[in-house]
């Protein structure tokens, strides 16, 4: 992985955000999940992004610039519609906090910083990846208790599946639960993976897995991807959204199920490649006629690093036939469009 720590060029700042974080819904109490104080609210929407890492010079640039630096183009990736945000929180929080170095593998973000993520409307942020025990467990469970004291749900874990693993929330009247895995360290349990997704099946109407997996860079999806969510859906998954190669790689689709085997970079200091600066937002909205609509929003970091922004018309067009192109024949149309649309598995 390479850090550049070079000046900006054309940085966009505003004043102030003229978006307001939305209040966080309380998310459905399910396998025994622990209440927590979030207010409720019928909500109809759900934005899956990619990594987001605000260590190392990320966090330069927010310390000179304000927590919100990073987020300022929120508004226009997320649109109105955004009633809950999922992010990969991708790094630990060191007791007391350690900046990272450039080109440092061990990540820690300043608690002091996260006020920017709640701001621009981040609901819940996944711990399943490689960096969350950067610290150990009490880096961790900082990063945990910081995340909730600034009204972010968190969940899941680098190493278990647990009831810890997952949130449901509920949306438009419908339960759909969330489920984080990390592939890294090894191939996750099986067998835990399939009693929890057992039980989610019968409490809850959609089940969306969430996962950290895939090799470094490459657009393509690896057979250990395939072979996984092939499994996946055997046990009745609906959805698949990954993470964790910092590119965006192909859409797949396996027995009716969709597979987005990697989002790329949200967030993030790398600068090496054109790949890297660019990602996808996923707006997930379960329609009436019982199927998932799946708006496609291309973004990129190429005009002011680590502040990703939608990106404009005419390379948001090139993008999508690229990703079309590499990805399953079928979707092809769809993905050009930006919209792809599933009916649920029964």
């Amino acid at each position: 992985m390479l850090a550049v720590t070079v000046g900006l060029t054309a940085l966009f700042l505003p004043q102030h955000l003229s978006y307001v974080g939305r209040s966080i819904p309380k998310d459905v109490a399910l396998v025994s999940q622990p209440e927590n104080e979030f207010s409720q609210a019928p909500l109809q929407h759900i934005v899956f992004l990619g990594d987001v890492m605000l260590g190392r010079y990320v966090e330069v640039l927010m310390h000179k610039y304000g927590a919100e630096y990073p987020f300022i183009h929120f508004p226009a990736i997320l649109g109105n519609n955004a009633d809950y945000t999922f992010v990969n929180f991708e790094s630990a929080m060191a007791v007391p906090h350690v900046p990272t170095p450039s080109g440092g593998m061990v990540f820690s973000v300043d608690d002091a910083l996260l006020g920017g993520m709640t701001t621009a409307g981040v609901t819940h942020a996944s711990l399943a990846n490689n960096h969350s025990l950067n610290y150990g467990v009490t880096g961790y469970h900082h990063a945990q208790n910081e995340l909730i004291k600034h009204n972010i749900r968190t969940f899941g874990h680098p190493s278990e599946i647990s009831t810890s693993s997952v949130v449901s929330v509920m949306v438009d009247g419908r339960i759909v639960s969330i489920v984080a895995v990390h592939t890294l360290f090894g191939e996750p349990d099986r067998q835990s993976l399939a009693t929890l997704l057992e039980t989610l099946n019968q409490q809850s109407d959609i089940q969306i897995v969430y996962i950290h997996w895939g090799e470094e860079y490459q657009p393509i999806h690896s057979k250990v991807q395939e072979d996984l969510a092939t499994w996946l859906s055997t046990q009745g998954v609906d959805m698949v959204v990954g993470h964790h190669p910092h590119v965006v790689q192909d859409i797949g689709m396996i027995d009716g199920m969709p597979v987005f085997y990697s989002l790329g970079n949200t967030i993030f200091d790398q600068y090496f490649s054109r790949e890297v600066q660019e990602g996808l937002a996923l707006l997930v909205t379960p329609t009436s006629q019982n199927e998932l609509e799946i708006t496609i929003r291309p973004i990129d970091s190429l005009t002011v690093r680590s502040q990703p922004q939608p990106m404009v018309a005419t390379s948001s067009a090139q993008f999508l036939a690229t990703l079309a192109d590499r990805s399953e024949v079928s979707l092809g149309s769809g993905i050009k469009q930006g919209k792809l649309t599933f009916p649920l598995r029964p």
